[in-house]
């Protein structure tokens, strides 16, 4: 037996075939023909599923054939009845319809329980517009019968033009039915799409019977011999009965079909034979094979396409990584650019300051109109003079750490966009590299907004730094006065002179004078290497919180997100379903 969820992957693996098949106009061949294998399994496991839930079922005999072969009329020469409508249109029959003698509640239960999602109506309210539906009716049978308690089930043309509109129909019913009778005209027994339904039928092991219709008598062993050498060419193995039935005009009154007794009697026997041969543990073990042997051409788009997505991921986290790279070395080990040091050393001037001028001070800075931003960068400017322009070409302070990131975006953005085109063979990657084209404002606003928030929520370990520099002051009072006497000189000359200026331009005395006057004491002091420490610590927290903060949730999640909510026509492995999903990993893992 099947495993219990073969029949799950195989039905969702069925349903992506069929969005790719319905939805793109140039969809791979092969993509189609694997569809319907893929349907006929559904139905071949449900059968069997039913086999040994309820062996004892009615039999069911499937007429299939092409068009113009006679199908319809077979159906009524086989219950001696006119309840299958003929019709000399091509394509007439677009459901199936079902006939027999008798039908209890339960061969019904069973039968639409196979026939599912179909919907089972009368056959006075058939709609040709609706082709999801199915007739299944207990027929009055004449004396001539030929079959006997058996559901015969007449099917649409399987080669017509419109024949994938109701492909499934056709699909559920050959793998159903207890047994097949395949009818062909003479003009037709040797077409693809005629063999290409027994290479179906053949592969799950149905009883099986070739009825060659219309056949003048003179013509019978050529056509016998043509059909048995092209079985032997095509299978190597027994050929199954074959019955040869002559052109019958059918008789005006009834309808019905005048078949000579002799017909009528091989015919009798043939069919007799086919349905006493039928044995459901050998449909179980052909079921089991038909999979097994298919299911690698299923699995691999599937699989190709999910390589493609895993190396798209793969390519994303290493973009990662070097853009975190970057980020370290252009901006954190860079002394011209780098200030967050020196943000927390200021943070150290305010708690060195003095009670007594602390009042002034705080109206002198209250004057000063330029962001802090701004006064960090006059300050660097008084310690390096090969440090980054403090300012852009409108006088506007600069924020390196900001500037930094959007160029390791810019960087990072591009050369995920070249390795897109340079792949634009694969589907999912040329998928990609349109959406990842058509989202870039939407990711470029997401990152700019999440390095504005890190940036501003990383503040509070600014100052804890500032603090931990501070309490480790507080153990050596004599370095803490130095400091204080240091600070003090250098705000009342930033006083004195932002109150004579009116606030307009004190910085370079309140700031640069102040941190180049701290760093230099605390640098030659016994804390020297504590406060390297602290800024290596510094560092280290800044670069993993703006990993996690922008490049991981700013950035890395929205890219990924590319693929994840990828669902263009022709792509078929996103969001796999968990039974699906565990089979192409093991499958996978055996190529």
């Amino acid at each position: 037996m099947s495993a219990p969820n073969d029949s799950a992957w195989i039905s969702a693996l069925a349903h992506r075939y069929s969005r790719v098949v319905v939805d793109v106009a140039a969809a791979d061949p092969s993509l189609a023909e694997s569809l319907t294998e893929l349907q006929f399994a559904q139905a071949l496991l449900k059968r069997v599923e039913l086999n040994q839930t309820h062996p004892a079922g009615t039999p069911q005999l499937a007429i299939l054939g092409p068009t113009q072969s006679g199908k319809s009329t077979l159906v009524n020469v086989l219950l001696d009845s006119a309840a299958a409508a003929q019709s000399a249109l091509a394509g007439f029959t677009v459901h199936a319809q079902g006939y027999a003698q008798h039908l209890n509640p339960l061969d019904l239960d069973l039968v639409q329980s196979m026939m599912s999602p179909l919907q089972r109506v009368p056959a006075n309210t058939l709609n040709a517009g609706d082709l999801h539906s199915y007739v299944l009716e207990t027929t009055q049978c004449a004396n001539k019968k030929l079959v006997e308690n058996t559901i015969v089930w007449d099917t649409p043309d399987f080669d017509s033009i419109s024949a994938t509109r109701y492909q499934l129909c056709v699909l559920k019913i050959a793998a159903c039915a207890d047994a097949v009778l395949l009818v062909v005209s003479k003009d037709k027994y040797a077409d693809q799409r005629v063999w290409d339904m027994l290479d179906l039928v053949h592969a799950a092991g149905k009883p099986l019977i070739i009825c060659v219709n219309k056949v003048d008598p003179q013509d019978i062993e050529v056509v016998d011999n043509a059909i048995t050498t092209r079985w032997d060419m095509h299978f190597g193995d027994t050929p199954p009965a074959r019955v040869m039935l002559p052109f019958v005009k059918r008789e005006a009154s009834n309808g019905k079909l005048p078949l000579p007794a002799e017909y009528q009697h091989a015919l009798h026997a043939s069919v007799a034979a086919l349905l006493s041969s039928t044995n459901s543990e050998q449909l179980n073990e052909h079921a089991q094979h038909f999979i097994a042997s298919n299911e690698r051409k299923w699995l691999e788009p599937i699989v190709t396409e999910s390589r493609s997505r895993q190396r798209w991921k793969q390519l994303i986290a290493q973009a990662i990584e070097d853009a975190d790279e970057q980020y370290a070395d252009q901006y954190l080990n860079n002394t011209n650019k780098y200030d967050t040091f020196n943000q927390a050393l200021a943070e150290l001037l305010t708690l060195l300051e003095i009670p007594g001028i602390a009042p002034t001070l705080t109206q002198a800075r209250n004057l000063i109109t330029w962001p802090a931003r701004k006064l960090l960068g006059v300050g660097r400017l008084a310690l390096n003079k090969e440090a980054a322009p403090a300012e852009d070409a409108n006088g506007q302070p600069i924020d390196q750490e900001r500037l930094t990131l959007r160029h390791v975006f810019e960087k990072t953005t591009t050369d995920l966009q070249t390795a897109l085109l340079e792949s634009v063979d694969d589907p999912l990657w040329g998928a990609l590299s349109r959406q990842f084209r058509d989202s870039m404002p939407g990711i470029t606003f997401n990152f700019e907004q999440a390095s504005a928030e890190a940036i501003e929520t990383f503040k509070p370990q600014v100052d804890a730094a500032a603090v931990k520099l501070y309490e480790q002051l507080q153990t050596q009072p004599a370095l803490l006065n130095m400091l204080r006497a240091a600070r003090v000189s250098a705000d009342a000359a930033g006083v004195a002179l932002a109150v004579k200026s009116g606030g307009l331009a004190p910085t370079d005395l309140i700031l640069a004078p102040a941190m180049l006057s701290v760093t230099t004491l605390l640098t030659e002091s016994a804390l020297g290497r504590y406060l390297d420490a602290i800024k290596r610590d510094l560092k280290r927290q800044q670069r993993e919180h703006i990993r996690e903060a922008v490049l991981n949730k700013g950035f890395k999640q929205h890219l990924q997100k590319l693929a994840d909510q990828l669902d263009r026509p022709g792509l078929m492995a996103n969001r796999l379903e968990a039974d699906l999903a565990g089979k192409v990993d093991a499958f996978d893992a055996t190529l």
